[in-house]
């Protein structure tokens, strides 16, 4: 019987198909798993859009758990969304003493999130930042946020926690959008810090890992549920929502 389903399954050419769907069924499953974790925060309260450019549940409960566990106190996040939201209701519901820095390019993004966390009474608890894109460098055609604005907003703060999500890296011609964070964030950082790069089995965030590690003293790194990598300058308490055997 087994091996006449196989047949079956080859002539149509279903099995490719059905490997690359299993493939991403243990993803899917770390999602469902962490909605679960979420639900204190999105129980009773208007709804979030979630869509494929948001991050995924399982990175946003890694992130809350990092501020909790290893007691974060200063965040610097590169692209608002739904986790923005998400972070200021735990700051907000845990009564925690968080900066909390959010840069997004997109003016009309940033408004219609200011008006969602307004709605919420959130604006104490995350300061949106819009930086439009600019050419890092005359010779350079890579374009980044507006490093001497955000030079100027961000001057004489230090972060615990970065998150990589922005600006956008999902096409060919802009694959490495993203690289340069790695220079500018390098003196805005403590001692002690956790940088989270999402997207992280894509090529260009691959070479933005790869820059981390050449000029960065790491003591530990790994990646979480194969879309996600998390950098550490001290090794503390793994927050990591779930384990493998």
């Amino acid at each position: 019987m087994k091996k006449a389903v196989v047949k079956i399954l080859k002539n149509l050419n279903l099995i490719p198909s059905i490997k690359e769907d299993l493939k991403f069924n243990d993803l899917k499953g770390d999602d469902v798993y962490s909605l679960n974790i979420l639900q204190p925060l999105l129980s009773g309260k208007p709804y979030l859009p979630f869509n494929g450019g948001a991050l995924r549940p399982t990175g946003i409960v890694y992130i809350l758990n990092e501020i909790l566990i290893n007691k974060r106190s200063s965040v610097l996040e590169f692209g608002s969304g739904i986790t923005t939201i998400l972070i200021a209701r735990m700051i907000k519901k845990n009564k925690l003493n968080i900066v909390y820095k959010s840069v997004e390019h997109n003016l009309e993004w940033k408004n219609y999130l200011h008006n969602k966390l307004q709605e919420e009474g959130l604006l104490d608890q995350v300061e949106l930042i819009y930086a439009d894109l600019k050419k890092v460098a005359k010779d350079n055609e890579t374009i980044w946020y507006d490093c001497d604005h955000l030079n100027n907003v961000l001057e004489n703060i230090f972060f615990d926690l970065i998150i990589v999500d922005g600006p956008p890296a999902n096409y060919p011609e802009i694959r490495y959008a993203r690289l340069p964070v790695v220079d500018f964030i390098k003196y805005k950082l403590k001692s002690n810090y956790c940088i989270f790069i999402d997207d992280a089995h894509r090529d260009g965030e691959k070479e933005m890992i790869s820059f981390f590690k050449k000029s960065y003293e790491i003591t530990e790194s790994h990646t979480v549920s194969k879309t996600f990598y998390v950098i550490y300058s001290k090794s503390l308490f793994n927050p990591i929502p779930i384990y493998y055997q």
